[in-house]
């Protein structure tokens, strides 16, 4: 099944190997036991094979009790013990939602198309169809084109739920509500973390196109006027029951933003990071962190001094899951907020201004000399560039290891000239592209490869420096992609671990190295640039 498989090798184990294996244990147990009128090999073995059998046993049985105390955890969602109700995890975490499904699943009829947000899988997208099982636009990519769906439908669909929910402009959505059929549009939780709050608010304003069918504190539907929808609903209102609030898993308090002018003590350089990732270096020359472990953004003064920062692990107006990129430019900051599945934009002062969602793990992120944002999409295998407002958004590539395809792009930089530097890590080169996204080249860096997390900056005379964190190197390129030197050790001797993030200040010439494995931050000193 490594070799050989069915469409794609990760189902081919899921369906048919692991099963086979059950079988041949099946097999193996009446083999070596029997019965007692049939003597199995057991009864024939010597004490040591035996004593080993019932190792292996003993190790099996650890494992399985283990995976059974994994699958009761609260890891994933609320737990208050066994049952099979499968909505009682929405009841206790999200009971706005829960009443919402419950009402949908008693009052509508037929099948009709509810338009819920689209995002990565393995997260919440797709539950109101799941749940209630009626159709909506596009539910998980990857299924959708296994049932044979032309994978051209899947980009056009997903374009097609972006413009209906961000576009603020109703008229203009209605064409495409038509042209899927639309009845019903539903606004929760995960639309309203997804999508601009100014842009959901014509649901409710525009009467003409959108009636309110249902609402509770948490969860609207709305039925699109003049759709496949039934015309003859008595719109309905719920509250929450007493005392129920919502319970988003594992989040913590938000930290909002604390900005000091110099450290408030003396402690150690860089201190209180947890596997920190992507860095950048503002105009002040300070350093900005993304504290991947601890979801927040941490600055530091050259030295190590902390000067606070902002964040914790929550979806809220300053919160991040697991951010993984920081781009300043001027005093505009864009964050790659990786496991909220987001980018976000704020000041350098702490304000939030932008958020454009559906992307699936983001990890590095840039701003080209003309303000546009660019970023690894890194789980969907492309690039997105962005206005400066984060609207404007393009997609460049697709998962592949064409001259054009992406394989886990992570880390981005964007040079003087604004051509754009991407991290093409599991194809083991940097692709090049120019300003308007077409590809100029791809240079093979043969350090790379599944599961690292390089990432680049650009000096203003195009000297490439990446991260290569398998082997703890620094890589030191020219314009063309030529190795120049590996740098191993920091300023002060001390061998990288684990790099991945980078950042240069231009300014005072040092070039900071982020250890993930040893969460440090290493300054190595550059030489002064030449005069032109």
């Amino acid at each position: 099944c490594q070799r050989l498989y069915i469409y794609d090798r990760m189902n081919t184990f899921f369906k048919l190997y692991l099963e086979a294996w059950l079988l041949f244990a099946a097999a193996a147990a009446a083999l070596v036991f029997r019965s007692r009128a049939h003597r199995g090999t057991w009864n024939r073995w010597a004490f040591p094979a035996r004593a080993g059998l019932l190792l292996l046993v003993g190790a099996a049985i650890f494992t399985s009790v283990t995976a059974g105390r994994a699958a009761l955890s609260r890891h994933f969602t609320a737990y208050s013990g066994p049952s099979l109700d499968g909505l009682r995890y929405l009841k206790e975490r999200h009971p706005g939602e829960y009443l919402a499904v419950l009402w949908m699943r008693r009052t509508l009829d037929g099948t009709p198309v509810v338009l819920e947000a689209k995002g990565p899988p393995y997260q919440d997208f797709g539950r109101i169809s799941m749940l209630t099982g009626l159709p909506t636009i596009l539910g998980w990519d990857y299924h959708v084109k296994q049932r044979g769906n032309p994978e051209s439908e899947i980009p056009k669909r997903t374009q097609a739920i972006l413009a209906i929910y961000s576009n603020p402009q109703s008229p203009t959505t209605l064409a495409l509500l038509r042209a899927y059929r639309v009845g019903y549009v539903y606004v929760g939780w995960l639309e309203q973390r997804t999508y601009p709050p100014e842009a959901l608010r014509k649901f409710r304003t525009h009467k003409a196109l959108y009636e309110l069918a249902y609402e509770n504190p948490e969860s609207q539907v709305y039925r699109v006027i003049g759709g496949p929808a039934q015309d003859l609903l008595v719109p309905a209102k719920e509250s929450l029951p007493e005392n129920s609030q919502p319970n988003p898993e594992r989040e913590e308090p938000e930290e909002p933003p604390a900005i000091l002018e110099k450290p408030a003590g003396v402690e150690h350089p860089f201190a209180g990071l947890r596997e920190p990732r992507g860095a950048d270096v503002d105009s002040r020359g300070r350093l900005w962190i993304a504290d991947f472990g601890n979801s927040k953004l941490r600055i530091f003064d050259p030295d190590g001094g902390s000067l606070g920062g902002w964040g914790g692990r929550n979806s809220g107006e300053f919160g991040f899951r697991e951010l993984a990129g920081v781009a300043i430019r001027g005093d505009s900051l864009y964050v790659a907020d990786t496991w909220n599945g987001r980018i976000r934009s704020f000041t350098t002062a702490g304000v939030l201004q932008a958020t454009a969602g559906e992307l699936y793990g983001p990890r590095g992120i840039a701003v080209a000399p003309d303000g546009r944002v660019w970023v690894a999409d890194t789980g969907n295998h492309r690039v997105l560039s962005y206005d400066a407002g984060l609207q404007d958004r393009q997609v460049f590539g697709k998962k592949g290891d064409g001259p054009e395809d992406f394989s886990s792009p992570v880390g981005v930089a964007v040079a003087a000239s604004g051509a754009v530097y991407i991290a093409d890590s599991e194809n083991r080169r940097i692709r090049v592209l120019a300003p308007d996204g077409k590809l100029r080249g791809n240079m093979p860096v043969s350090g790379w490869g599944p599961h690292v997390e390089p990432c680049l900056t650009i000096d203003d005379d195009g000297t490439i420096y990446a991260t290569d964190p398998a082997s703890s190197t620094v890589l030191e390129l020219d314009a063309s992609g030529t190795m120049r030197r590996r740098i191993v050790v920091d300023e002060a001797g001390q061998k990288f671990n684990n790099p991945t993030g980078i950042a240069l200040d231009r300014k005072h010439r040092i070039l900071y190295v982020i250890n993930t494995g040893t969460s440090s931050v290493s300054k190595i000193p550059l030489s002064p640039r030449r005069a032109p």
